[in-house]
């Protein structure tokens, strides 16, 4: 089989930013039209592109939606992505993780005064390290705490840390 083959879309320009990409129409029967636009912007003159996904939002006006940038990372609402997935949205963006077929979900979300994770259903959330559970709130909001086995000469603790000019404290749980 052959690089070439296939469908390929060209731009020969040779300055970074330009883009060569395939749009996706749909007409609704009347006098628009949906559209999606599918691109590839040259970010680089070393072969690097990035993989951009956008919306039609007017008759003349387009919207980038996601973008996979040369390096890998994803941006959903961004188009410079600094980690391997960022997510942002003018409001509050939220993230959800949810089984199909299930009623549990999870979802983490940011507001302009807090940020929010929600197990979305009547279960419980586990916290865990080193693959082992270390502490769970079940769905009636009861926290527990589990602790390395008493046996191994660990101490069992708990610290509780306040604001200057308190000094931290420290709890000692009897196991």
């Amino acid at each position: 089989s052959r690089a070439d083959q296939g469908l390929r879309v060209f731009n020969y320009s040779n300055t970074t930013g330009a883009f060569a990409g395939v749009t996706l129409s749909a007409n609704n029967g009347g006098s628009t039209t949906s559209e999606w636009n599918l691109t590839a912007v040259s970010t680089s003159n070393n072969y690097k592109a990035d993989l951009t996904f956008q919306t039609r939002t007017g008759s003349s006006s387009w919207a980038e939606r996601l973008r996979i940038d040369s390096s890998g990372r994803v941006g959903i609402g961004d188009s410079s992505p600094s980690n391997k997935l960022v997510v942002k949205d003018s409001g509050s963006p939220t993230i959800e993780i949810n089984g199909q077929g299930r009623a549990a979900s999870l979802t983490l979300g940011v507001t302009a005064s807090e940020s929010k994770l929600f197990e979305g259903s009547n279960n419980a959330l586990a916290f865990g390290t080193n693959n082992t559970e270390r502490m769970r709130i079940d769905s009636s909001g009861d926290i527990k705490l589990t602790f390395p086995d008493a046996n191994t000469g660990l101490r069992n603790k708990i610290a509780f840390t306040t604001e200057s000019p308190h000094q931290d404290e420290t709890a000692y749980i009897a196991a």
